[in-house]
């Protein structure tokens, strides 16, 4: 028979090894507030919120999962001239030389929305750039990006930001800028062309 301190040491392993299944299981979570607790909190909640938004808005890509960059490849639209837009399928694109989140490349969610949106110096139509974007880290903004507020007249190539805002997103921790500047919809703005993974081009009649 057992001894009072066997029966007892046999109680104890068993409560031991029963936590340890319990910390095994809880492990997923804990390391998931670790990663939001060592950098900047808010940060990590609009992270959050910036995928889900992206989730629910956009159409993934069959079998699309997050990246380790907490992106999605999304499906937008570049409407450019003719032209310009063989150009872009020959030698990928190129940031422009202004807008309101400076000198980028601008995507509408929709084709029918680019229609809308070509008031830049840059802007051409005609022919659409259906391209697949790695969003990466989405940085959300107001209407007017980076450039000041006051700048709502034509033309807009005197007030907007010039600048390419690549290194001062990426200081930041980010990979796009998603913002809405105007009534047909948001746009995002990437600077690194490589972000764009494919794209297809067509004539398009506004």
């Amino acid at each position: 028979m057992l001894t009072t301190r066997a029966i007892v040491l046999l109680v104890s392993l068993k409560s031991c090894l029963a936590a340890q299944a319990e910390v095994t299981e809880a492990a997923p979570a804990l390391s998931q507030d670790d990663e939001c607790q060592s950098s900047d909190a808010s940060q990590c909640a609009i992270h959050a919120l910036q995928l889900q938004k992206v989730a629910s808005n956009h159409t993934m890509e069959a079998g699309s999962n997050a990246t380790e960059e907490w992106g999605y490849v999304l499906t937008l639209y570049h409407q450019t001239s003719e032209h310009y837009g063989h150009l872009i399928l020959k030698n990928g694109f190129r940031a422009g030389h202004v807008g309101w989140c400076g000198a980028g490349i601008y995507f509408a969610t929709s084709a029918q929305a680019t229609s809308g949106k070509i008031k830049g110096p840059d802007s051409h139509a005609g022919y659409m750039i259906e391209a697949k974007v790695n969003v990466g880290r989405v940085k959300e903004m107001a209407w007017h990006c980076t450039t000041s507020p006051s700048c709502n007249h034509h033309p807009y190539v005197k007030c907007q930001d010039t600048t390419n805002r690549g290194s001062w997103l990426k200081r930041q921790g980010y990979d796009t800028i998603h913002f809405q500047p105007d009534p047909y919809g948001p746009e995002y703005v990437i600077y690194d062309p490589d972000r764009v993974v494919s794209m297809k081009g067509y004539k398009y009649h506004r």
